[in-house]
C-alpha cells in the first residue's frame, strides 16, 4: 500500500510539473504571454513578440524607442540571452541563427555566439555543414564546419547541401562565363578535380555529366564512360504521370527559372509582330534524368514554339522522378511565358 501511494505521489508531481511547461504564445492587451494547455499562464512576463517554442527555447522580442530587439527564453521563462539580436530564428539541433545589424551568426544552447555574425546568409547545419555567403560578398558561397572554420579554400557561386558525403558546387568560368559544376567531399576536395558543363545526381556511385566532348557516366573512382547511344539512357517502356517523388531540375525551381532567363532568346519574328503569350511544352524525364519526347501542347507561333523546344532540348539532365524509391520515366508539363515590355524582350 505504501508503494502504491508513493507511485501515485510521483504521478501527481509529474502532472503538476507538466502544468508549468510553457505551451503557446497568445496576445493579451497588446502584448504576448505564454499559456499552458489548460489556459493558465505559464510564467510571469510579457513580450512585444513571442514565437512558439522549438525544443526547449523560444525567441521573444522587446521594443524600446521604436527599436525591436530579440532574445531567447527557456520553458520556465528564464532568459537564455539578453535582448541582443536584430533577428532570431527557431532553435534547430540546439543551435539558432541570429541577426546582428545586417549579418547572421549562430548561437548554441548556452547562448554563446559560436559562429560570428558576419554572414549575409547562413543555413542551419545539415550533415555537419552550413552553407554561407559573407556580408560584402553576397554572390560568393562556401561551407562552414561545426567549429566555425571554412571547409573550402575558395568560394563558389552556388552551393548545395551535402548528401551521402557529397555536395554539388557551381562556379562561373572566368574565360567562358559559363557555369561549371563539380562535386566535393567532406574534406573540401573536388572529386578527381573534375568540372562539368552540367551534372545530374549520383545513383549507385555514378552520375550523368556533360562536357565539351559529350555526355558521360562519371564514377566516384574517377572513371568517365562516354555515352555514344542516347537511346540507352532515355529508353522508357513505361511513362508515369503521377509519382511519389516528382522529377526536378538540378538546383531546384529557382535554378530552372535562372536557366530559362539566361538561355531563351526572344525570336525576332515574334518581337517584330508583337507576339506574346505562354507556350505549354511537355516532355518525358527519363529514369536517367535525360529529357525525351519533347512536344508543344499549345504554342503561340512567331518562332516561340521552336525556341522553347531548343531550350528544353539543351537542358542538363534532371533529377529523375521516383516511384517506391526507384527512378522512373515521368511526363512533365512546363509553361514558358514570352512577354514584350517597351520593345524589349523578357521571359519567364
Amino acid at each position: 500500500m505504501t508503494t502504491r501511494l508513493f507511485l501515485f505521489s510521483i504521478a501527481v508531481l509529474l502532472i503538476s510539473a507538466q502544468k508549468t511547461i510553457a505551451q503557446t504564445p497568445k496576445m493579451v492587451n497588446d502584448n504576448y504571454i505564454y499559456l499552458n494547455s489548460d489556459g493558465s499562464q505559464s510564467f510571469t512576463g510579457t513580450f512585444y513578440i513571442a514565437e512558439k517554442f522549438s525544443g526547449n527555447y523560444a525567441a521573444v522580442a522587446n521594443i524600446n524607442n521604436g527599436v525591436v530587439k530579440w532574445a531567447y527564453i527557456n520553458k520556465t521563462g528564464q532568459f537564455l540571452t539578453d535582448y541582443a539580436f536584430d533577428g532570431a530564428k527557431p532553435f534547430n539541433n540546439n543551435m539558432a541563427i541570429v541577426k546582428i545589424n545586417k549579418c547572421f551568426g549562430m548561437i548554441d544552447s548556452t547562448g554563446r555566439l559560436f559562429i560570428p555574425a558576419e554572414y549575409y546568409s547562413l543555413t542551419v547545419f545539415q550533415n555537419g555543414f552550413a552553407i554561407f555567403n559573407k556580408c560584402g560578398n553576397p554572390k560568393e558561397y562556401g561551407y562552414l564546419r561545426m567549429n566555425g572554420s571554412s571547409l573550402l579554400n575558395f568560394t563558389v557561386n552556388k552551393a548545395f547541401p551535402f548528401d551521402n558525403n557529397l555536395a554539388r558546387i557551381e562556379k562561373k568560368d572566368l574565360e567562358s562565363s559559363a557555369m561549371k559544376v563539380a562535386f566535393i567531399d567532406t574534406t573540401g576536395q573536388i572529386i578527381h578535380n573534375d568540372w562539368f558543363l552540367s551534372a545530374g545526381k549520383f545513383y549507385n556511385d555514378s552520375c550523368l555529366v556533360t562536357t565539351e566532348d559529350g555526355t558521360f557516366w562519371f564514377h566516384l573512382d574517377g572513371r568517365m564512360s562516354k555515352i555514344t547511344d542516347e537511346s540507352l539512357i532515355i529508353n522508357c517502356d513505361e511513362v508515369f504521370t503521377i509519382v511519389e517523388d516528382q522529377p526536378s531540375y538540378p538546383g531546384g525551381e529557382q535554378a530552372l527559372m535562372d536557366y530559362l532567363h539566361t538561355n531563351i532568346k526572344y525570336p525576332a519574328l515574334a518581337r517584330d509582330y508583337g507576339i506574346q503569350g505562354t507556350v505549354f511544352v511537355t516532355f518525358v524525364v527519363a529514369a536517367s534524368g535525360f529529357l525525351t519526347d519533347i512536344k508543344i501542347l499549345r504554342g503561340i507561333g512567331g518562332g516561340c514554339d521552336e525556341e522553347t523546344i531548343r531550350v528544353i532540348r539543351n537542358m542538363p539532365p534532371w533529377i529523375p522522378g521516383k516511384q517506391r524509391g526507384i527512378p522512373v520515366c515521368v511526363q512533365f508539363n512546363l509553361p514558358i511565358r514570352f512577354v514584350l515590355n517597351d520593345e524589349e524582350k523578357t521571359k519567364e
